[in-house]
């Protein structure tokens, strides 16, 4: 297709991208005006920082980061962005900018995408495009990207794709490579997607059932063979991590209550943004078309399953008996079920697509139909009125799910008296896109990036820090991970959903914050992060062996060993007397135990870190006893002394340690994760299964 033909076809895809100016422009999306955090800063500005530093600065692929937590697996954490290739691209522009930008190519590809399955669905073309602006402009969606869920969001926009490639059951590597794709953005939407494609694969397969299975276990095997450089350091990461420990609460967290349900006619309805589900009032609209017609109701009957199926799924513990599947294996899989209500907006829009398709083809719909619409307007305008009534208060949410009922009811009237191209195109979309404008926009708080630098807590807190290697550990989030990322500041804390069991036990004692079994950040937080581990104090010694220099705290800290350097801004800045380096020679002739360790008679040798890189470290020590290096005891560590292979051991089970004989030893670990490599094969295997496929096709 020509350019300037695509663009004739094509141009309404390019509004909805507004939504994302503001970010490209270098603002910063909350979830609201009170929220003090987002996962864009949590996560992914610094996990982003650190790769493109390590590629430029170290001219290396990193496999290992210290970022957090005294160290994690880079390659096997699907936060960090190493595997989605796609994603790199982010890295050439200013970061955070450059996510808004890759989400707005995203979000035109999967636009596109929905445009292109709705065609294959029979759709005609203004329908598709409608389908595909309302897709892009999402409510839930914009609620996401205000919430930093960066990964999330690239992975949904796929969801088109890989149901467009369900319809070509002889090209299956098509249905593979999506897959792929969603698990390497974000492996969370990957069991959520998998499952609305294989449903998807049943209700519309000719074949037979058992050319059905072999088809289906082919597209997943090779799925999970291009996927494999994520998929195997996961296994293991997570088989090591306190994820293990989830219960029914974890897993069934932000279930959706009915009363929440009311959020379907305005945006959002939920307590949080996991909670959103307004898809927006023409949405609504066309579906009620759709529900007084046979005709339409024909072709959508899998649609309305999977909105009545993600519903339920949605609500978890809240329907009766579910929180028994907790204990089923793989469900842990789809934690967080409420974000089931993306497949439920999703299936709304096609439903609404195909009813705008079918007023077009016909030119008119049934009286039935008209009245149904019309009632459900009033009922929707009704009800909102009626709840903030009772409220004695209109908030801007309610004020628009009025407003943008009453025109959707004005404008499906008004389609009597005007042509088609201007009903469409003039009224219909340019709604739609304020709708879906509006409707992200005032549940997103921007604010400027230049402030999320200089916040003066954290300038204050570290502007004494000296050069060298040393960690930060503080119990309130005094140094957000953005702005130690910045500093190349390495946390002992952190906030991530995948955290290695063995440092959580060991950090409980030496944080003092006793351990939930399963949380996002260490140390936890119940409350407001700035006061809720106030009543804990932390042990000086056990931080010293992580490599703790300093403390970075909202409240003041009791322990003797901790020297306070700064107290200004309400934070107070603590120097660690207890610090030990991070590596040095405990005497051969001393029991190894944390018990002993504090002992002051226990004379130790500071060895010296020659050289730091991502995946490896140099060190040299003197001789005899146990080097022990404060660096996190993880398979895929090696280690030679005097280019000699070695092995080392697990220290207090969370360190490395290899024992030395008499005099001068050059030590040096080295990352070369074997998971990585297998699964890096795995997808070369991969990757050759689909180029003799795409050569046999052509």
């Amino acid at each position: 297709m020509k350019p300037r033909k695509w663009l004739h076809s094509y141009w309404p895809f390019f509004f909805p991208l507004l939504i994302y100016t503001p970010g490209i422009m270098g603002w910063i999306p909350y979830p609201s005006a009170e929220s003090e955090f987002t996962d864009l800063l949590i996560s992914h500005v610094p996990n982003a920082v650190y790769l493109k530093e390590a590629l430029l600065g170290y001219r290396q692929v990193p496999f290992w980061s210290p970022t957090i937590l005294s160290g994690y697996p880079f390659a096997a954490n699907p936060l960090s962005g190493l595997w989605y290739p796609p994603g790199w691209f982010a890295l050439l522009f200013p970061i955070p900018e450059g996510f808004s930008i890759l989400l707005a190519f995203h979000a035109l590809a999967g636009g596109i995408g929905l445009h292109k399955f709705l065609r294959k669905e029979g759709v005609n073309h203004p329908s598709a495009v409608f389908g595909g602006c309302a897709f892009m402009l999402m409510p839930k969606i914009g609620a996401h990207y205000g919430a930093g869920h960066i990964t999330l969001l690239f992975a949904i926009y796929w969801t088109p794709w890989l149901l467009s490639a369900a319809r070509r059951e002889r090209r299956y590597f098509w249905s593979a490579i999506c897959l792929a794709c969603i698990f390497l953005a974000d492996p969370r939407w990957a069991a959520f997607s998998g499952l609305l494609w294989v449903a998807y694969v049943i209700a519309h397969s000719h074949n037979r059932a058992v050319d059905y299975v072999l088809q289906t276990g082919k597209t997943i095997l090779v799925s999970v063979l291009l996927a494999g450089p994520l998929v195997i350091p996961l296994l293991q990461y997570v088989s090591l991590s306190t994820r293990r420990k989830m219960g029914v609460g974890d897993i069934f967290i932000h279930s959706l209550r009915g009363e929440e349900w009311i959020g379907l006619f305005f945006p959002s309805g939920g307590r949080t943004v996991e909670g959103a589900m307004y898809a927006g009032g023409f949405v609504l609209i066309l579906g009620i078309v759709a529900v007084s017609e046979k005709e339409i109701m024909k072709k959508t009957w899998f649609w309305w399953s999977t909105t009545g199926i993600s519903g339920l799924i949605a609500m978890g513990t809240n329907i009766p008996g579910v929180k028994y599947l907790a204990y089923v294996p793989g469900v842990k899989l789809v934690r967080v079920p409420s974000r089931a209500m993306f497949i439920y907006g999703f299936s709304l829009i096609v439903i609404a697509s195909h009813a705008l398709h079918t007023m077009m083809k016909s030119k008119w719909v049934t009286k039935k139909a008209e009245y149904w619409v019309t009632g459900f307007g009033l009922f929707v305008i009704l009800l909102l009125g009626g709840l903030g009534y009772l409220g004695k208060s209109f908030p801007i949410n309610l004020i628009w799910g009025m407003g943008s009922t009453a025109i959707s009811l004005l404008i499906f009237h008004l389609r009597k008296f005007l042509s088609e191209k201007q009903w469409l195109y003039s009224l219909i979309l340019s709604v739609l896109v304020l709708d879906g404008l509006g409707a992200a926009w005032i549940n997103i708080d921007f604010r400027h990036g230049s402030d999320i630098y200089s916040h003066p807590n954290s300038l204050q807190a570290i502007q004494n820090s000296e050069f060298g290697l040393f960690r930060t550990y503080s119990p309130s989030y005094g140094i957000p991970q953005h702005v130690a990322a910045r500093k190349s500041l390495e946390l002992v804390d952190g906030v991530d959903p995948l955290q290695l069991e063995k440092y959580v036990e060991f950090t409980e004692r030496a944080t003092g914050v006793p351990n939930p079994g399963y949380s996002v950040t260490l140390p936890p937080f119940s409350g407001d992060p700035a006061t809720a581990n106030e009543i804990y104090q932390p042990d000086p010694t056990l931080l010293g062996v992580l490599n703790v220099r300093y403390l970075i705290s909202e409240f003041e800290l009791a322990a003797p060993e901790l020297e306070i350097i700064d107290n200004q801004n309400d934070l107070f800045q603590y120097r660690n007397l207890n610090e030990f380096p991070r590596a040095w020679v405990y005497p051969p002739d001393r029991r190894l135990s944390l018990d002993k360790i504090k002992d002051d008679g226990v004379e130790w040798k500071t060895a010296v870190v020659k050289s730091w890189r991502p995946n490896g470290i140099e060190i040299l020590a003197e001789g005899p006893g146990t080097l022990i290096v404060s660096e996190i005891a993880y398979p895929g560590w090696e280690v030679r002394v005097d280019d000699e292979k070695a092995a080392w051991f697990p220290v207090f089970d969370i360190l490395r340690g290899v024992e030395l004989t008499e005099g001068t030893h050059l030590v040096k670990y080295v990352y070369r994760p074997k998971t990585v490599y297998l699964g890096l094969f795995m997808s070369l295997v991969g990757l050759g299964i689909v180029l003799k496929e795409t050569h046999s096709e052509w």
